[in-house]
């Protein structure tokens, strides 16, 4: 039976006490108006009422449920006042996704990665045509990615992407009571090594010399950015492995060109995986950039480099490696093997050199800012023919 009380006239508010679905007794607040907390303990026992006959709600409750808050109606799930299943009949899905949205801004996570992830759960939800998450199913989210992929001509590293994207909200709702079950459940990713559309290469050390030469001799802008500035961008990638997104959220204050050594330190909002990860400077290049500071004072806390707005990186990589070609035959931003050199090729070519170098992996995955070292190895480190056949002749001979 339910009852509704205050506990004191300092709030005003009243609270409605009654047993859940499993006959524990709980309390949730109810308003401060008496009748409408009445009314409030009524729809809550009516709710309770229709979880344990496994039934769906009457059309007055349900009536009742869809002009509640998704708070509210999350809160009655995790008191066991409601069913998971009558929650998510009520609540609109795209209802509870700025939630989800608000809550990784919260967390600090990187601006794009958090509008593609939102682009792409808005995706699925429209081509699978599901409001409401009692709508979802294995089989129709399976579909609409299949469909999409094929339709699109997309590589399996996308339709995987879209995935990804939609079981971390399918189970952050699950978690947070928005959900009763995770519907991407048993959905497999696709094998990305056996459908690659675009395969990046490395740039190796004497390509990367030829790129800043060429760039630093430039007497023409791209992208409103000129020569020089270019030159010390590639530097401080290839250098330090930092993304295009990231190196554009730099401030001068972020190097510490006296520490011994000196670091690039720039806080967690800066970074694509939220850490507050520093990495040490070749002492050339901490002084290259004491250089370029020098010559362009600023205060502190402006940009390190003049960067575009855009995400125009391979723009950018593209003119200079052709800029190359007036010393020689120009480096080809697409190689013959079909293999491209963009603006994410630096910070491949930096754990290829480590590597190269005899770098300790761990070390390595620390500069690279890795959590697993695997990724490391496997993805940015590119072991030429050369260097294959070199290692397979020093084995000891079997004839």
């Amino acid at each position: 039976m339910a009852r509704i009380y205050r506990r004191s006239d300092k709030d005003g508010m009243y609270y409605a006490d009654l047993p859940n679905i499993h006959g524990a007794r709980r309390r949730v607040p109810a308003g401060k108006v008496a009748r409408a907390a009445e009314e409030v303990a009524r729809r809550l026992e009516q709710a309770v009422e229709f979880a344990r006959a496994k039934l769906p709600p009457s059309a007055e409750l349900s009536q009742w449920l869809e002009s509640q808050p998704p708070r509210h109606l999350s809160r009655y799930v995790r008191l066991g006042l409601l069913s998971p299943d009558a929650a998510s009949m009520h609540r609109p899905v795209r209802s509870v996704l700025p939630v989800w949205i608000a809550e990784m801004e919260s967390r600090k996570r990187d601006p794009r990665h958090i509008r593609q992830t939102q682009a792409h759960v808005e995706g699925v939800l429209a081509d699978a045509e599901i409001t409401h998450w009692n709508e979802a199913s294995q089989a129709k989210i399976r579909a609409a990615l299949d469909r999409y992929a094929s339709e699109s001509d997309l590589s399996a590293r996308t339709r995987n992407a879209r995935l990804v994207a939609i079981r971390s909200f399918a189970l952050w709702c699950r978690g947070n009571g928005y959900a009763a079950s995770d519907p991407t459940a048993g959905i497999a990713k696709l094998d990305e090594k056996a459908d690659r559309r675009r395969v990046r290469r490395d740039l190796p050390p004497e390509h990367l010399r030829r790129l800043l030469a060429a760039a630093r001799a430039s007497g023409e802008a791209v992208r409103g950015m000129a020569g020089p500035d270019r030159a010390m961008l590639y530097l401080v990638a290839a250098s330090t492995g930092w993304r295009w997104s990231e190196l554009r959220r730099l401030r001068r204050m972020d190097f510490l060109l006296d520490e011994s050594p000196p670091m690039l330190a720039p806080p967690g909002t800066a970074q694509k995986s939220g850490r507050e990860d520093a990495v040490p400077l070749r002492k050339d290049v901490s002084g290259a950039l004491r250089a370029y500071f020098a010559e362009r004072p600023a205060p502190p806390d402006a940009p390190a480099l003049p960067m575009p707005g855009s995400d125009c990186g391979a723009r950018l990589l593209a003119h200079d490696l052709a800029e190359t070609g007036r010393d020689g035959e120009a480096i080809p931003y697409i190689d013959a093997r079909g293999r491209v050199a963009d603006f994410h090729s630096l910070r491949h070519a930096l754990a290829t050199m480590m590597s190269r170098s005899k770098a300790p992996i761990k070390v390595a995955q620390k500069v690279m800012r890795h959590s697993d070292p695997t990724l490391t190895l496997g993805v940015y480190t590119h072991a030429e023919t050369e260097e294959q056949a070199e290692a397979l002749e020093n084995l000891p001979p079997l004839l």
